[in-house]
């Protein structure tokens, strides 16, 4: 997975943060949650978050969708927070190089 920062970002550190500053700042925000059930052990390792999973063996499912409200006033903290948990998943889940 490659992630390209827009030449719009005022801090290409946090432009995620600053996204979704912006979005929530206008409209509600919607994140589904979605995962892989383990089909196979010998080839789907839980224990090696660089191997890539054969999405024809185990389609993901969606299991949640998490609503934001737009937010008024300071929100950073918030948004800091799913600047966190996105770039966590992101560690998580960089296998395409």
């Amino acid at each position: 997975m490659i992630l390209i920062i827009p030449k719009t970002a005022t801090d290409p550190e946090n432009y995620l943060r600053e996204a979704m500053t912006k979005h929530l700042a206008s409209k509600d925000a919607y994140f589904d949650f979605k995962i892989q059930l383990q089909t196979d052990a010998s080839t789907m390792p839980v224990e090696d978050p660089t191997k890539k999973w054969d999405e024809n063996e185990a389609p993901y499912v969606k299991v949640a969708t998490i609503k934001i409200p737009q937010l008024e006033g300071s929100i950073l903290y918030f948004v800091g927070l799913i600047h966190e948990l996105t770039l966590l998943f992101l560690s998580v889940n960089n296998t395409d190089d």
